[in-house]
């Protein structure tokens, strides 16, 4: 394994700490699948924490007006979710 793939991975397992911090502090949890979802989202986005963090909060700001019932997301309200942040992003336009 080359340097660039470690760090790629070392970056990749430090986004996924990073997500599961962030919504465990609300109480909120993803399931694995959900987890490697929104990690792999995020890193499309590229390295910039600030942008990773804005996606964050605008999908647990949704997640909170929708009252969503368990403190458990899965892979298909994650999905919902980023798909209303992506509409409402491209409506700001």
């Amino acid at each position: 394994m080359d340097s660039t793939a470690a760090g790629g991975h070392k970056s990749a397992t430090e986004l996924r700490r990073r997500v599961k911090k962030v919504f465990s502090a609300r109480s909120l949890y993803l399931g694995e699948q959900a987890l490697d979802y929104l990690a792999d989202q995020l890193t499309s986005l590229g390295g910039d924490r600030k942008q990773h963090q804005k996606v964050m909060s605008r999908v647990l700001e949704l997640v909170e007006q929708k009252g969503v019932e368990t403190g458990l997301l899965d892979l298909e309200c994650l999905k919902a979710i980023l798909h209303e942040v992506n509409r409402q992003k491209k409506n700001e336009r």
